[in-house]
Parts: C-alpha cells; sequence; structure tokens
C-alpha cells in the first residue's frame, strides 16, 4: 500500500486507489468564534474578536485573524451575531472581511432597521468570498453597528 491511500473509512470497504489518482491539495483550514460578549462603539468598524480556535490545520490563525500562508485561491466565510439590550434601539449593522485592513470587494454586507413595527433586538449577517489571496497578508473578520440607548455585544 505504499502507493496508494486507504479508502476504508470513506467507503467503509478496504477499497484503495492509488496515490497518482488521487488530488492532492495543501489547503489551510482554519475555523473561530467568539468566546464571549465583546462590546462596540457606535458607528466604528471594529475587529470581530474570534478568541476561541477550533480547527486550524496549519496553524495559520492567531489573534482573531488568519494570516495567508500562500498566494492563491481561497474560500472565506463570516458570521457576526449582535445584540442590543435597549429594544427598538438596534438601527443597522455591516459586516466585511478585510485583507491587510482593505475591504475585500463584494464582501461587505448590511441591515438597516427602520422602527416601523419592527423590535429587534438581535440580528445576525454573514458574508462569503472565494478571492485570491497574497502570502503574508492578514486577513480579519469586522463589524460596524448603530444603536440608539442601551449596549451593543458582538
Amino acid at each position: 500500500m505504499s502507493n496508494a491511500r486507504n479508502l476504508a473509512s470513506l467507503l467503509g470497504t478496504s477499497t484503495t486507489v492509488p496515490s497518482a489518482k488521487v488530488a492532492s491539495y495543501n489547503t489551510p483550514i482554519a475555523y473561530a468564534r467568539n468566546n464571549g460578549d465583546q462590546s462596540l462603539s457606535a458607528t466604528t468598524w471594529t475587529n470581530v474578536n474570534l478568541g476561541t480556535e477550533v480547527l486550524d490545520t496549519q496553524n495559520n490563525f492567531a489573534s482573531s485573524a488568519f494570516t495567508v500562508p500562500t498566494t492563491g485561491k481561497y474560500f472565506i466565510h463570516g458570521e457576526v451575531r449582535c445584540e442590543c439590550n435597549s429594544p427598538m434601539d438596534f438601527s443597522s449593522m455591516y459586516v466585511m472581511i478585510t485583507d491587510d485592513g482593505t475591504r475585500i470587494d463584494g464582501t461587505e454586507v448590511d441591515w438597516v432597521e427602520t422602527h416601523n413595527d419592527e423590535n429587534k433586538t438581535v440580528f445576525s449577517l454573514d458574508t462569503t468570498c472565494v478571492t485570491t489571496l497574497t502570502a503574508n497578508h492578514v486577513i480579519r473578520l469586522q463589524v460596524w453597528a448603530n444603536w440608539g440607548a442601551g449596549t451593543l455585544t458582538v
């Protein structure tokens, strides 16, 4: 089996496929999430604290940011959930993914509330992209929000 990969765990059999027939990818995978409430300042873009690292296959994630290991195409997804403790005061929220501090085109997503018969205190936004990234650039998830009273947390 020196030139074969055992697919038994995948297929539930002892089927093998020669290594030459199996695509080899050097793809880093990172997954992290917030580890507690993060307070925000109104109308200010803020880096989201992603303090709980769940998966990081190549040690590219640290300090709430992903450092691009090699230039190439990457799939990136981020989601932010904000909560305001004052009903009727949560008015708008934006999220985006940044590459060395600059918004990646197409990743800015927004929600704006008019307060017409709405009583929103919690809202979530997510953003996804496939883009070419440059080695050693730093990728972050950012949030911007506005509210009239109370406290807003991520």
